[in-house]
């Protein structure tokens, strides 16, 4: 009996230390295709960077036209990409881990861009 005891308060103490379960809402956009959003979102800010010259009315075009081109790839408003941002960056364990990803997915692209 205190065995059973033992066992059930070591099962609660694992159990309250484990890391709580991300419960995603319907509005917000998946995990997975977060991660390929900002992927996206990080390459044309990069290319955006790059290409700005100092014609500020030029880089802003541009950056408007490509953020619309990966709302429409991923069949996104920038409002609900907005919340899903703010919802994600408001968990910042499961934020990070997502971001992880992100850079890793980085990573690849640009090593196979340099071969």
């Amino acid at each position: 009996m205190r065995f059973i005891g033992l066992l059930l308060i070591v099962v609660g103490l694992l159990s309250s230390c484990s890391k709580k379960q991300v419960v995603v809402p319907e509005n917000v956009i998946p995990r997975d295709s977060m991660i390929l959003m900002l992927t996206d979102v990080h390459i044309a800010e990069a290319t955006i960077q790059i290409r700005n010259l100092g014609r500020s009315d030029t880089t802003r075009q541009e950056a408007y036209a490509r953020y619309r081109y990966i709302f429409n790839k991923y069949k996104v408003n920038d409002e609900r990409f907005r919340e899903s941002f703010e919802f994600y960056r408001s968990q910042p364990e499961y934020f990070h881990k997502m971001y992880d990803e992100v850079l890793a997915r980085l990573s690849e692209k640009q090593a196979a861009a340099q071969q």
